[in-house]
């Protein structure tokens, strides 16, 4: 047994979850704390998801402000929405962007 099948394969969202699976961006905005990005990305990695692109970059007056992008594909606008949701629960998350396939949905 090789080493990669100790693990469990990721989930990939379901299309069906939604009318039709698009591809959603997300926009955070946040302290620039040490503990804010893996914050973030553990919200994609709970759901076995590897997000296609992610930036981040320290910025503002005083570089006291963290912007990290994502881009997921195939994720359903609810999913997307329930996503956005829970970034903006995380300690330190000022703001949250979101998009699917170009249509802004929420600021």
């Amino acid at each position: 047994m090789t080493t990669s099948e100790h693990f469990a394969q990721p989930t990939r969202p379901d299309p069906a979850q939604s009318a039709r699976a698009q591809t959603a961006c997300f926009s955070v905005h946040g302290v620039a704390d040490p503990g804010l990005l893996p914050r973030v990305i553990g919200l994609w990695a709970k759901r076995g998801l590897v997000p296609t692109r992610c930036h981040s970059a320290v910025c503002g007056q005083g570089d006291n402000e963290l912007y990290i992008d994502l881009e997921m594909p195939e994720l359903g606008v609810d999913l997307a929405t329930q996503i956005a949701g829970e970034l903006r629960q995380i300690w330190g998350v000022t703001q949250v962007l979101m998009s699917v396939d170009g249509d802004r949905l929420s600021a």
